[in-house]
């Protein structure tokens, strides 16, 4: 994946994300397109990719919440909200809100 060709990178959490959260074939992109200052999001499990690969360290963030406990450990400062945007680093909590994730992913590229 070459990270130049896209202006943001969205992760999708769920069960599955469980799997490859702490895999570097997928922090590695997150890392990449961070450094560039693109967009970098992730909703539901996925914002432990982000976590992972040290993107969120004091940064403000929201996920599932059985998950949060995992996310302060990563030095993550838990917001509760449904969505969170902390620079270029979008996160949100689950399903419920997924459209308006979608709608400030939106909003922020917008800005550019």
């Amino acid at each position: 994946m070459n990270v130049d060709d896209y202006d943001v990178i969205i992760f999708i959490g769920g069960i599955g994300a469980c799997k490859y959260y702490r895999d570097k074939k997928v922090l590695s992109p997150a890392v990449k397109t961070f450094n560039k200052s693109k967009k970098t999001c992730a909703i539901y499990v996925a914002p432990l990719i982000l976590a992972n690969a040290g993107l969120l360290k004091n940064k403000n963030a929201t996920i599932y919440k059985d998950l949060v406990q995992m996310l302060k450990e990563h030095g993550a400062k838990y917001t509760g909200k449904q969505v969170e945007v902390d620079g270029n680093i979008i996160t949100a909590n689950g399903p419920n809100a997924s459209r308006l994730f979608g709608q400030i992913i939106a909003r922020e590229l917008n800005k550019q």
